[in-house]
């Protein structure tokens, strides 16, 4: 709920700013406002969906007016279908799924920025571990998981409507009107079961709340924490046994997020569709920038923060001429090592192997990246922790962050230089009993990460 908030308000701003700036565009083109496309009587047919669109008689300043900073449609067809053809009515599979990832991305990045708790889990908690055995308590014989009334009956189904809003936006099939039409329902439910499918992911998936955060794992009395003393001190202890209700004991789950984003999601996503035909549209005829993106922008904030993921201003309406793809260019690419560290010093050998992506650009004879490569450091003898005092054999995740330039010295020939810090995780002898003091499934183990400075050279050839 609060990354949602803070996006719309900055997006509310800003389409401030815009009008504010550009107050001077409809005195240059008064007759821009009000020359919109009428489709033609036999496109409105109920149900028509599928059939093709009439061509256009007059273009709409939304698209093809030269004063539109947006070159997007700001008000939409009237009919039952795209009011453009596009080159396929299939959902867009590659940005849908791209889009929807980096919602998800975004809300775990707001959430470890703004949550103490959930940063100390990620860094000094056995992920994997933690992440099934927190499954494995979830309560769902009860229907709230203890958190508030605007969390969970407002926050959860916002955020199922903009899953449905980005599923829609690569959907050129979906690119109507709210009406009593096939074109419209059908497109909406199947939004609807990507709304189930998302939000059931967000809070049991692999990047989940459970994953992320341990949802489930540990025990803790709301408003007070997971201290023993929140089970004795009033307030929180009025309902230190009450499991389902604010001020009580909750692990956070019950079947309230699970039901709650995708149907109330789905109404909302209805409701900012009946806003934009009967008030926004209305209203935007005749004032393009206050009604066309100012008011859409604070009437439907879904589509709003959908629009953002796919590259556009949060008043632009999706183009069925648009199929939002994604090009990879050869600035972004997959990168890997494997490298052999021999025994020296009378120490043991040992081999790290990286897998990641590069994100840079490339220049006729040299390239400069940045890199990003989660991987594995394999010791043949290493001290495992965890109060154990016998070394062994043993594997420990790592990142490896920096760095990289590249100089092409003939057609197939590379030399490359890295620098980076290797980010090396370790399980220590402490135990920790932070997240289950109350009660919990999670470890009592205690890890730390270690920066390690790592500077490479390779020479690469490419047959």
């Amino acid at each position: 709920m609060p990354p949602l908030i803070c996006a719309i308000c900055l997006v509310f701003s800003s389409s401030l700013l815009v009008a504010h700036t550009s107050n001077d565009e409809s005195a240059a083109n008064p007759d821009a406002s009000t020359r919109i496309t009428e489709p033609r009587a036999e496109d409105s047919k109920p149900g028509d969906s599928d059939a093709k669109a009439a061509p256009q008689q007059e273009s709409s300043p939304a698209t093809s007016a030269p004063d539109s900073s947006s070159k997007q449609a700001l008000l939409p067809d009237s009919s039952s279908r795209p009011l453009l053809t596009p080159t396929s009515n299939k959902l867009q599979w590659k940005p849908a799924l791209i889009q929807t990832l980096e919602l998800v991305v975004f809300q775990h990045a707001w959430r470890a920025a703004t949550d103490p708790s959930l940063r100390y889990l990620v860094s000094h908690k056995p992920f994997w571990h933690d992440y099934g055995v927190s499954l494995t308590d979830y309560h769902m014989d009860r229907w709230s998981d203890g958190d508030s009334f605007v969390v969970n009956d407002v926050g959860h189904p916002l955020n199922g409507a903009v899953y449905g809003r980005v599923f829609l936006q690569n959907y050129p099939r979906s690119f109507v009107q709210i009406g009593l039409h096939n074109g419209y329902w059908t497109t909406r439910l199947q939004s609807f079961v990507w709304m189930m499918l998302w939000s059931a992911q967000f809070e049991v998936g692999p990047l989940s709340e459970t994953a992320f955060g341990n949802q489930g794992g540990f025990y803790y009395s709301n408003g007070c924490g997971t201290s023993p003393a929140c089970l004795t001190t009033p307030p929180w202890s009025y309902n230190a046994h009450n499991h389902t209700g604010l001020g009580g004991v909750t692990n956070n789950t019950g079947w309230t997020d699970f039901i709650m984003t995708p149907v109330v999601g789905l109404g909302w996503e209805v409701g900012e569709d009946a806003l934009d035909r009967y008030i926004v549209t209305p209203f935007a005829r005749s004032h393009r920038i206050l009604g066309g993106r100012v008011l859409r922008t604070a009437l439907e904030p879904s589509r709003s923060f959908a629009a953002l993921f796919a590259g556009k201003f949060p008043w632009m309406l999706p183009a069925p001429e648009n199929n939002f793809g994604y090009n990879f260019t050869r600035g972004f690419a997959f990168d890997s090592a494997l490298n052999f560290l021999p025994a020296q010093g009378g120490t043991k050998g040992m081999v790290q192997g990286l897998f990641g992506v590069k994100l840079g650009d490339r220049w006729k004879h040299w390239g400069l990246f940045a890199k990003v490569r989660p991987g594995f450091i394999y010791y043949n003898e290493a001290w495992p922790g965890g109060g154990v005092d016998t070394p062994g054999s043993l594997s420990r995740f790592v990142w490896d962050v920096g760095g990289a330039a590249e100089f092409y010295t003939h057609h197939n020939g590379t030399f490359r230089v890295d620098l980076g810090t290797t980010l090396v995780r370790y399980l220590t002898d402490k135990v920790d009993t932070r997240y289950t003091q109350i009660g919990g499934v999670i470890s009592n183990q205690y890890w730390v990460t270690q920066g390690n400075v790592q500077f490479s050279t390779t020479y690469a050839f490419r047959f």
